[in-house]
């Protein structure tokens, strides 16, 4: 589907659909599958108030299993969006400990935008040792032809942009982006293992950041949603670097059939039991998490019918 590239988050939609993802329109937002059959809300700042009765039609219609988005009025759990909105942005935004890692970074590496061609020969290698660095898996990333139809969305759409530090002709740090609607949102990030000890992370984190605040036609940049299950360090990164979260309610609405056994009270201990049995495995506790939300937003729409 091609949404209006007028409507609040056409550019990402634009940019996930070229990359593969399905993107569906409805409910007052685009959405795309964040995974199969589960659906996120665009723009990442966007906060709804969607309709009970058009949120399980579009659900009905396009087969979706869940549909997240944030909210207020809708319950849900905590959760928030890490913004940097400081227009006075700099050094003195950051931590002391932060501040000297920076410092150690922009002393290292040149920092510009990244060309197509060097993003798609070099970007591999910087993601196949970051999602080996974090033990986790991610094809998009993983994998050559779905990395190289990654790169060709990004330099397909306007709106998508890249910057990079490098030392000389090697990049040893990226980050992907998309400039909609005076914001922009990083989406994707990766380091080479060699160089960590020279502070490239730091350095161009603080250097988007710096720039995005001298331009007059960005308000504020997102850098990723609070976490459901964890990720205190990632939390911690980010608050000194200068962001804050924005707080909202994370609802989980399940498709109606799902709901119906999911939500119950024995499926919430099951994976509550789950979860306390591995803590620190991320599938229990998002499980647990997931299904608590879910639950809560059945109920409010319950509510809301009475």
């Amino acid at each position: 589907m091609t949404s209006s590239p007028h409507r609040r988050g056409a550019a990402l939609a634009r940019f996930f659909e070229l990359c593969g993802h399905h993107i569906i329109e409805g409910a007052g937002a685009l959405w795309y599958d964040l995974r199969p059959h589960t659906f996120l809300s665009l723009p990442y700042q966007d906060v709804l108030s969607p309709n009970p009765a058009d949120l399980n039609a579009l659900i009905r219609a396009n087969h979706a299993l869940a549909v997240r988005f944030p909210s207020w009025t809708w319950e849900g759990v905590p959760g928030g969006l890490y913004v940097c909105s400081n227009q006075n942005y700099d050094l003195s935004a950051l931590s002391r400990p932060q501040r000297a890692k920076v410092r150690k970074g922009l002393s290292q590496f040149e920092f510009r935008t990244v060309a197509e061609a060097e993003l798609l020969a070099q970007g591999i290698e910087l993601n196949r040792d970051t999602l080996q660095r974090q033990n986790r898996s991610d094809a998009t990333l993983g994998d050559a032809g779905r990395w190289a139809k990654l790169v060709k969305a990004v330099f397909t759409c306007e709106a998508m942009t890249t910057f990079g530090a490098f030392q000389g002709t090697r990049l040893t740090a990226y980050v992907i982006g998309c400039q909609e609607d005076g914001w922009l949102h990083l989406l994707y990030k990766a380091s080479r293992d060699e160089h960590l000890d020279l502070r490239p992370n730091y350095a161009l984190d603080f250097w988007i950041l710096q720039n995005a605040a001298r331009d007059p036609r960005l308000v504020a940049v997102s850098n990723g949603f609070l976490s459901l299950s964890g990720g205190e360090g990632v939390r911690e990164y980010k608050r000194r670097l200068g962001y804050e979260v924005v707080a909202h309610h994370t609802a989980i609405v399940l498709h109606p059939a799902m709901a119906a056994v999911l939500t119950t009270r024995p499926a919430l201990r099951v994976a509550s039991l789950l979860h306390r049995l591995s803590p620190s495995a991320w599938v229990p506790a998002a499980l647990a998490v997931t299904l608590q939300a879910a639950r809560v937003g059945r109920l409010h729409q319950v509510e809301r019918r009475a």
